[in-house]
């Protein structure tokens, strides 16, 4: 199966499932923008805090994009973390952040 039509299953299923009226708009807004830019489910990819920045269309710290993720992940959605060995406060000042995720298959 392609990484799309699986995409467009798991969003099928999340939207009949519970997750999608309890989830704060915010975690919401990330979990799209992840599964829009994941190249598969399940595998782990990167994304720069810049880019989502952009996509939820405010300043939103590093730290509120890690405790959306944390709504995600207790959720079952997708987890996500900081570049390994390299908190916020210790990367280079001309790199962006990269977070790290992984879109999850939510339990049936």
């Amino acid at each position: 199966m392609g990484a799309a039509r699986e995409k467009v299953m798991l969003l099928r299923r999340i939207c009949k499932g519970p997750w999608i009226v309890l989830l704060p708009l915010d975690a919401l807004k990330l979990y799209l923008v992840l599964l829009a830019d994941a190249a598969g489910i399940g595998t782990e990819h990167a994304i720069a805090v810049p880019t989502v920045q952009r996509a939820l269309g405010r300043k939103i710290s590093v730290a509120q994009i890690l405790n959306l993720g944390k709504t995600l992940e207790g959720d079952g959605l997708a987890a996500i973390r900081a570049a390994p060995g390299h908190p916020p406060s210790h990367r280079r000042a001309r790199q962006p952040l990269r977070l790290y995720y992984r879109i999850l298959r939510p339990d049936a």
